[in-house]
């Protein structure tokens, strides 16, 4: 009787072992993804610090190349006006012209 009741204790606790290695397996593969995110969350956010550094510089640069650009589109407008004005002009001689 007493080996029996030894041999259950002994059961329960290698089961209650085996529970607390599982658990500790997984809280420690969690820790292991989370530190991982949490390295390259940091890189990320070095990476956007360096960049407020250089952005200064790249922002200008933008500003320079949106005022080109802003000179070209009002070319351009004002070329595709002429243009119209022009096939306008077109079209009410060549109506002219049938008559």
């Amino acid at each position: 009787m007493a080996k029996h009741l030894l041999e259950a204790s002994l059961m329960g606790f290698i089961l209650f072992l085996a529970l607390m290695i599982d658990r500790l397996h997984h809280y420690i593969r969690e820790l292991r993804l989370r530190r991982k995110g949490m390295e390259a969350i940091k890189k990320q956010n070095r990476g956007f610090e360096d960049g407020k550094t250089s952005s200064s510089a790249e922002i200008k640069s933008m500003e320079e190349e949106m005022a080109v650009l802003g000179a070209k589109l009002k070319q351009l407008e004002s070329e595709i006006e002429t243009k119209t004005k022009e096939a306008k002009a077109a079209e009410t001689n060549a109506e002219a012209l049938r008559k």
